[in-house]
C-alpha cells in the first residue's frame, strides 16, 4: 500500500494538472467569446494559480486516508483547506469582485456538499456490496 506522502504527491500532481486543464478550458471559452488575451503574465499567473489550487485541494484529500480521524473531522479539515485555498487564490488572481465573492463561496460550498454526498453514497453502496459478497463467501465456505 502507498504511503500517505506518496498519495499526497500523486494526488497533488493530478489535481494541479486538472486545475491547469480547467484553466485552459476557461481561457478557450473566453477567447471563443471574443476576449483578447494580450498579457502573457496574466495568462501564466492564472495557469500557475489554477495548478496550485488544484494541487492543494486534491492533495489535501489525503486526510481521508487517516483512519484514526473520524469522518466529520477529516471532512471539516478538508473543506477548510479547500475553502481557504479557493478564497486566497480567487482574491490574488482577481477571479471575483468583492460583490460576487460571497456568491462564489456559497456556490463553492454547495458544490462541495453535493460532491461529498455523492462520494459518500458511492462508498456506502460499495461497502454494502463488499459485505454482501463477504457474507456469501462465508456462507459457502461453511456449507462445505
Amino acid at each position: 500500500m502507498q504511503s500517505l506522502k506518496t498519495k499526497l504527491l500523486i494526488k497533488s500532481l493530478i489535481g494541479g494538472l486538472l486545475g491547469m486543464f480547467i484553466s485552459l478550458i476557461l481561457f478557450a471559452i473566453n477567447i471563443s467569446h471574443g476576449a483578447v488575451i494580450n498579457d502573457a503574465f496574466h495568462f501564466v499567473t492564472q495557469f500557475i494559480g489554477s495548478f496550485i489550487m488544484g494541487a492543494i485541494c486534491m492533495g489535501s484529500s489525503t486526510v481521508y486516508d487517516i483512519e484514526s480521524w473520524g469522518l466529520v473531522k477529516v471532512t471539516v479539515i478538508h473543506y477548510a483547506i479547500a475553502l481557504f485555498t479557493f478564497l486566497i487564490t480567487s482574491i490574488l488572481l482577481k477571479w471575483f469582485n468583492s460583490e460576487t465573492l460571497i456568491i462564489a463561496v456559497i456556490i463553492y460550498s454547495v458544490a462541495y456538499v453535493i460532491i461529498w454526498l455523492l462520494e459518500y453514497l458511492i462508498w456506502k453502496k460499495e461497502i454494502r456490496n463488499m459485505n454482501r459478497d463477504l457474507k456469501n463467501v462465508l456462507s459457502k465456505s461453511q456449507g462445505r
